[in-house]
């Protein structure tokens, strides 16, 4: 269900991405601006997929969760830092914006992957569930150093909100 939010949002973002002019501050928020939705709609929709799937593992009822009460962010910057880089490095311009692209893909899928692992940490409150902690659950294709941190086990779900570009490995509570 990620997959397909993420998707979803990366459709508007690559169409802002491929209207701007230039990496200036300005393009940067006009992005900011021609993203806002798509972004807010991505977190949203993370967040209800989540309070489905933890409410259906733990077998208790849903809960209401505001997108306010889940810390998470689209990173409009990066595609425009990636850009820079890729410009001081020495790549032509067109070079340059595909990486920035290909950056501004990655942070949907950041923040919708992002937004569902630290919905955890509200839902689990808001339910009264006690929570010794969460677990690491690496993606069937996990690269190695992924795989290598199946199973550990983490204070919160927010503590185990990390990963590389379009990880997709999860946490999962245990309820003690």
């Amino acid at each position: 269900a990620l997959g397909v939010i993420a998707a979803r949002a990366e459709r508007p973002v690559d169409l802002a991405w491929t209207r701007i002019a230039g990496v200036t501050d300005d393009d940067h928020a006009a992005f900011m601006v021609a993203t806002a939705t798509a972004a807010t709609a991505a977190k949203t929709a993370s967040m209800t997929s989540a309070v489905g799937y933890y409410a259906a593992l733990l077998g208790v009822p849903a809960v209401s969760i505001r997108p306010s009460e889940v810390g998470t962010a689209f990173d409009h910057l990066a595609p425009f830092l990636a850009a820079r880089k890729a410009l001081s490095d020495g790549y032509e311009f067109t070079e340059a914006l595909r990486i920035g692209g290909s950056t501004a893909q990655a942070s949907v899928r950041g923040l919708t992957i992002s937004t569902a692992r630290t919905t955890g940490d509200v839902f689990t409150a808001k339910a009264g569930l006690n929570v010794v902690g969460w677990e690491r659950n690496a993606e069937a294709k996990a690269c190695p150093w992924c795989s290598n941190l199946d199973g550990v086990i983490f204070d919160s779900s927010a503590a185990g909100d990390f990963g590389h570009d379009r990880c997709n490995c999860t946490v999962s509570p245990l309820v003690g």
